[in-house]
Parts: structure tokens; C-alpha cells; sequence
């Protein structure tokens, strides 16, 4: 016979299912307005993230990137 003790206790869960009934009901019913940030901004994080990444590698592997134009170590990140 199961316990009502043998079953994992999720502490959080009804807090996150009003969470997500609220967004679900306020964007039905009009109240929240949904703002596409479009590709630019998408393209603008991606670059940033790739940025972080391949400094990231090159760290590892004791490199530096260097801007081609311009000769200068990039230390800070770009955008």
C-alpha cells in the first residue's frame, strides 16, 4: 500500500502554476502587451554571447583576440 510519504514532496509547485495562470490569463485577456524585440537584438546577443565564448577559449588556450582593424587586444566585450 503507497504513504502519502513515499511520493517526492515539490514545494513550489502551486506557486509556479498561479505564476503561469496569471501570465496565461492577462495575455488572453488583453492586459499584457507583448513586444517583439525583433532580429537585431536577437543578432545583438547572439554576437555577444559568441564574443564570451571564443574569449572564454582563447583564455584557456593562453591567446588574446585582437581587433583586425585596429591591432588592439580586446579586453572588454564588444557589441
Amino acid at each position: 500500500m503507497w504513504r502519502i510519504t513515499d511520493f517526492p514532496r515539490v514545494s513550489n509547485s502551486p506557486h509556479t502554476a498561479r505564476k503561469l495562470a496569471l501570465l496565461v490569463y492577462r495575455a488572453l485577456s488583453g492586459k499584457l502587451a507583448y513586444h517583439d524585440p525583433g532580429a537585431t537584438a536577437y543578432l545583438k546577443l547572439n554576437r555577444a554571447r559568441d564574443l564570451k565564448s571564443l574569449r572564454k577559449r582563447a583564455k584557456l588556450l593562453g591567446f588574446d583576440l585582437v581587433d583586425r582593424s585596429s591591432g588592439e587586444v580586446l579586453l572588454n566585450p564588444v557589441s
